[in-house]
């Protein structure tokens, strides 16, 4: 039997060993140093046999200029599952905090890249716990940063959901929101509820002397066609549609104008009268005739 014992790296101090040894930990491969771990197996690779555990006490450093890959190597067993590799910081004691876990590509010019997930990985999960509740922050450093998420390519879909905590869209004071770009030709729906909900445009409360312009269905130059529906018109008499406004204006007439009222005399005239009133019934007009 093997007689196995622990194997200390010293600092300042090179270990070699010829192409046909290895190097053999019965319990675990320990770095007492202060410097790096540096392993090297002539590209043979480092194997910790199997219970054991390669525990340095600084850094693990590979060597430079080339690629490196750090890997579970696959089953030889038929229908055998994966092993699965975790990354795991260190925890705290008492009122210590728990270390953090950090992925960091090298610098230069460009800077590395950081990959989650490549042409062989199925699904990938951030912060999925259903017992702890997380908090996730994308790219939002005071940095410049441009963030794409979702593609698209084919059948491609995104779906971005919230629960009572609510959903927010923000940005800086003079930031220009688009939903659906200039070739787009799919519908934009706001608000697809089958139950009874609210859906606000510019209902913000504004302070005095703030202006808001609502634009719909205006490209400003007139080349344009467009077809606008407000309303449902049905069977249902609760159908309403409302227009608080002090002024109004029809068919690009160029201005708007108050509230108008018409004065003087309808005589007999009964489709006058009835005009008059059906006028200011829906509010258009103020009816001060006799």
């Amino acid at each position: 039997m093997a007689d196995y014992r622990p194997i200390v790296i010293v600092s300042g101090k090179k270990n070699r060993m010829a192409t046909a040894d290895r190097l053999e930990a019965g319990s675990g491969l320990v770095s007492s140093a202060t410097l790096p771990l540096v392993l090297s197996a002539g590209g043979q690779g480092v194997q910790v046999a199997s219970g054991d555990d390669l525990q340095p006490a600084a850094n693990v450093v590979f060597t430079k200029e080339v690629g490196h890959t750090v890997i579970v190597a696959a089953s030889t067993t038929t229908n055998a599952a994966g092993g699965n590799l975790t990354v795991k910081a260190g925890d705290a004691q008492g009122s210590g905090t728990a270390g953090s876990l950090i992925l960091r590509a090298g610098s230069g010019s460009p800077n590395g890249t950081v990959y989650l997930g490549d042409a062989n990985t199925g699904a990938v999960h951030i912060a999925t716990s259903s017992s702890i509740a997380h908090t996730v922050h994308i790219a939002d450093a005071a940095a410049a940063s441009t963030v794409t998420i979702g593609s698209t390519t084919g059948a491609a879909s995104l779906t971005l959901q919230a629960g009572t905590g609510h959903f927010k869209v923000s940005g800086a004071a003079s930031t220009n929101f688009t939903i659906g770009d200039t070739n787009t030709t799919g519908n934009i729906t706001l608000g697809q509820s089958a139950s009874s909900n609210g859906v606000y445009i510019a209902n913000g409360a504004l302070a005095s002397g703030v202006t808001q312009t609502i634009v719909i269905g205006s490209n400003g130059a007139g080349i344009a066609t467009h077809s606008v529906t407000i309303g449902n018109y049905g069977s249902n008499p609760a159908n309403t549609l409302r227009l608080f406004c002090d002024q109004i204006s029809f068919f690009g007439s160029g201005g708007t104008a108050a509230k108008q009222t018409v004065n003087g005399s309808r005589g007999n005239n009964l489709a006058l009268k009835n005009l008059l009133i059906a006028l200011a019934t829906y509010g258009l007009i103020t009816d001060n005739s006799s």
